[in-house]
């Protein structure tokens, strides 16, 4: 399942590709919640980063963000989009 949706995410980015001039990502992985920890999310997020990054994406990775960190990288991330960029 993980393979398939990182297919259709890599065609969807060269698909846009050709439009927007500056693509940008916000990629946020937590794994370490206090009642039960996760094992899997830091991975994919640092794996995500890279696939990105590899498609032309200037990208913000955050790991284990308590929520004030998420919230600034949200709106940080939001005053970067512009009609010509492709934000996800």
């Amino acid at each position: 399942m993980k393979h398939i949706i990182l297919s259709l995410l890599i065609f969807a980015m060269i698909s846009v590709q050709v439009l927007a001039r500056d693509k940008l990502a916000l990629v946020i992985g937590n794994s370490a919640y206090q009642i039960k920890p996760l094992s899997n999310p830091v991975n994919d997020a640092r794996d995500m980063a890279a696939v990105l990054s590899k498609l032309g994406f200037t990208v913000t990775l955050k790991l284990n963000a308590d929520q004030m960190a998420m919230e600034t990288a949200i709106q940080e991330f939001g005053k970067q989009l512009n009609e010509d960029t492709v934000g996800l």
